[in-house]
């Protein structure tokens, strides 16, 4: 993560009234980075922030195009001119293959913050503090907000019972990351969006919700834009592209 962005959420989690952890004692162990006391909810938050560029992302973008190359070659993918590979775009088939390294790059960034923050509330006494996951999107196109999001769900499965550290997964953009117009979304419009597990704490969902409009605010601040919310449904969200300025993908499935 770029330590730029990182001083300036420092910046923004003091604003809304929150604080950093210090560094845990022990070496080679590390704690969650940001704690809310929040009295008026009757509830405490450890928040771990984690950037898709860092975990793993590297490993990730090479075995996805290994199966894109494998894709080409084989025949199950036709692409006409030079386009970008969206997830959407594809048949169940090539989705399933996908699903099948997303599914782990996604399951060891929430592992690992599971274990900071599980760590956290034990250092700081805190067994029933809620846990949040702040996923930061610093320019990472291959795959959509929600799509990010439906493997989330997955993992919080009540029938697996893992990772039970955490509470909530927050996905978001970072300053001049946004999504393409379409069907309503403005132009380079950021997000805030997340998953919470079932069954649903009134009091997280408020801390939520106050978190994803203030980020909004701040977001468009650090931009020099003017704020608006804007408040779409998921299959909106999902037809929206990143702008790279090339043509649109062609499938198919023989």
């Amino acid at each position: 993560m770029s330590q730029k962005f990182e001083a300036r959420f420092d910046e923004f989690i003091k604003e809304l009234g929150g604080e950093r952890i210090p560094p845990a004692k022990t070496p080679g162990e590390q704690r969650a980075d940001y704690l809310f006391r929040c009295a008026a909810l009757s509830i405490d938050v450890i928040l771990e922030l984690k950037s898709l560029e860092e975990e793993g992302y590297e490993f990730y973008l090479s075995k996805r195009q290994a199966m894109i190359s494998e894709w080409l070659r084989t025949g199950k993918l036709i692409v006409v001119g030079q386009a970008a590979v969206n997830y959407r775009d594809l048949s169940p088939e090539l989705r399933s293959d996908w699903d099948a390294i997303l599914y782990p790059f996604v399951q060891n960034l929430v592992r690992a913050a599971n274990r900071q923050i599980k760590k956290t509330k034990i250092d700081l006494n805190l067994p029933d503090a809620k846990g949040v996951i702040l996923c930061a999107n610093e320019g990472n196109y291959a795959h959509f907000p929600t799509d990010f999001l439906t493997i989330v769900g997955r993992i919080f499965n009540p029938k697996r019972k893992q990772y039970t550290s955490t509470d909530s997964v927050e996905y978001f953009s970072t300053p001049g990351v946004g999504l393409a117009s379409v069907a309503g979304v403005p132009n380079g419009a950021g997000w805030f969006i997340g998953a919470q597990r079932e069954t649903k704490d009134p009091a997280l969902e408020t801390f939520r919700a106050n978190m994803r409009k203030c980020y909004g605010k701040w977001l468009a601040r650090e931009q020099g834009l003017i704020h608006r919310e804007h408040m779409v449904d998921p299959d909106t969200i999902n037809k929206a592209r990143p702008k790279f300025g090339i043509e649109v993908v062609k499938t198919i499935k023989k």
